[in-house]
């Protein structure tokens, strides 16, 4: 089976030593304005393939993608990660170390479930996992911490409500409930 690899087409501008820029050196702005451009070309000699090129038109390689590379969740996922690896006292105020196990449970919820609010990822003095959900727009704050003993904590506080709180195991369906209509989550 051939593949079908695009032509790689440089389009060379001059080069920047070449390029008068008076007594000063180039700024920035200038030498990227000057840099090589690159154009994929489909090749015509192969069948086109599920992952081929297929347009005629020739376009850069650094243009924009029509696919977000990370959404939210994904973004969410990274953070996560990312506080995995801070050390106790990290905040400089005694907070524990993150918990591996709770970070885990997070990143698993995070691929179940499915919310329109904004939310965000961040860690509890104890060092467990917490989704923050928060929609300023109304003043709705919700979070939702994962306890590594596979117990969550779902808080939910909105203006002229009283705040709430229930804890349980995820697969408890007052847990799903409260996650579901107090705080717009399905799992």
């Amino acid at each position: 089976m051939t593949s079908a690899a695009p032509n790689l087409k440089a389009t060379l501008l001059p080069p920047i030593s070449e390029i008068s820029f008076g007594r000063r050196p180039p700024t920035v702005s200038e030498v990227f304005a000057h840099a090589q451009k690159f154009e994929v070309e489909p090749r015509r000699d192969v069948h086109p393939g599920p992952n081929s090129v297929t347009s005629s038109r020739m376009q850069p390689a650094t243009a924009a993608s029509v696919v977000a590379i990370h959404g939210i969740k994904d973004q969410t996922k990274a953070r996560f990660r990312m506080l995995r690896r801070l050390p106790r006292n990290h905040d400089g105020e005694g907070a524990d170390a993150a918990n591996a196990k709770s970070v885990d449970e997070a990143i698993a919820f995070l691929d179940a479930m499915q919310c329109s609010t904004p939310y965000f990822a961040t860690l509890s003095d104890e060092g467990f996992a917490v989704i923050e959900f928060e929609d300023r727009s109304t003043g709705f704050f919700a979070d939702v911490m994962f306890r590594p003993d596979g117990v969550v904590e779902c808080y939910r506080r909105k203006p002229g409500a009283p705040s709430e709180l229930v804890e349980g195991p995820l697969d408890e369906l007052e847990v799903r409930d409260f996650l579901d209509l107090k705080i717009g989550v399905v799992v």
